[in-house]
């Protein structure tokens, strides 16, 4: 589903996981489990978002994805070049006052998914 679907795609947490699985990426299992708020950049910004996870990805290969953000971590935003596919490391459907993760995941709904 994840290499052909042309409808639109957001994974969260281990849904980017498994997208960047499927696409031959290498998961990583970090030192130390993360749960908490965290800045990462995102479109030359600093965000604040919220973590949950103990896996990383350290770097995207598949020339068929951009690499929208980052963290000490690693990859922490991944979109199709061509397809309207993104994921997060993240949970931007966390909804509390610090959580700015939720701005990306509305520009993703906004763009693909419009009345």
């Amino acid at each position: 589903i994840i290499k052909k679907t042309k409808l639109p795609l957001f994974g969260i947490c281990a849904g980017f996981q498994i997208i960047c699985h499927v696409e031959g990426e290498e998961i990583l299992q970090l030192k130390e489990y993360f749960n908490g708020l965290q800045n990462t950049n995102y479109a030359k910004n600093n965000v604040t978002v919220y973590k949950s996870h103990g896996w990383a990805i350290k770097e995207i290969k598949n020339q068929n994805y951009n690499v929208l953000g980052s963290s000490k971590e690693g990859i922490e935003i991944i979109e199709h070049k061509t397809r309207p596919i993104m994921a997060t490391q993240f949970h931007p459907e966390i909804t509390t006052p610090e959580n700015q993760g939720e701005i990306i995941f509305d520009k993703f709904l906004s763009k693909h998914l419009k009345n």
